[in-house]
C-alpha cells in the first residue's frame, strides 16, 4: 500500500511520455521524421517493458517475463538514443 502513490505517479509520467512521443510524429517540429519514429517506437518498447515488469510483480508471473522485460527495456533505450542521434546528425 505504501507504493500505491509512487506507482500511480510513475505510471502517469511514463504514459505521458508515450503519448507525447507518439503524438509528436504528426506535429510540425524541428525534429526530423526518422528521429520522431525511432523515439516513438523506443517509447513503446520502454512502456511495454514497464507493463511486463508490473504484470510480473503484481498480477501473475509470466514465463520468461524477466527476459521479455529486460529485452524490451534495452531495445527501447537503444531506439530512444538512436532517435536522438538521428536528429543530431541530420
Amino acid at each position: 500500500d505504501r507504493l500505491k502513490w509512487p506507482i500511480i505517479i510513475y505510471s502517469s509520467v511514463i504514459t505521458l511520455m508515450l503519448l507525447v512521443a507518439v503524438l509528436n510524429i504528426t506535429e510540425e517540429s524541428i525534429w526530423n521524421f526518422e528521429a520522431k519514429i525511432l523515439i516513438a517506437i523506443g517509447a513503446v518498447f520502454f512502456y511495454t517493458s514497464d507493463i511486463i515488469l508490473a504484470w510480473n510483480k503484481f498480477v501473475t508471473p509470466i514465463k520468461n517475463g524477466r527476459i521479455y522485460n529486460i529485452g524490451a527495456y534495452h531495445i527501447g533505450q537503444i531506439l530512444l538514443v538512436a532517435g536522438c542521434v538521428a536528429q543530431i546528425l541530420s
